[in-house]
């Protein structure tokens, strides 16, 4: 027998098993988004975080008494 049938007379003989695994992953996934539904109010984070980055803070202390008008010559 090549190495394919072997795989596929395993997957023939036990895919119940196969089948049983794959709905108890989906019912653990399907119960932590019900999880987060019920305790949050919603299935995913919606928010944005931004992080790292400069903050500059300029002061701009400038008064103004009067404005003078300049005259083209």
């Amino acid at each position: 027998m090549s190495l394919l049938m072997k795989i596929l007379s395993f997957i023939e003989n036990n895919y119940k098993k196969f089948l049983l695994i794959s709905i108890v992953i989906f019912v653990i996934f399907a119960g932590i988004i019900l999880f987060n539904y019920f305790k949050y109010g919603y299935i995913i984070n919606k928010s944005i975080t931004i992080s790292g980055g400069y903050v500059t803070f300029i002061n701009n202390n400038f008064t103004f008494n009067r404005i003078q008008k300049y005259k083209m010559h």
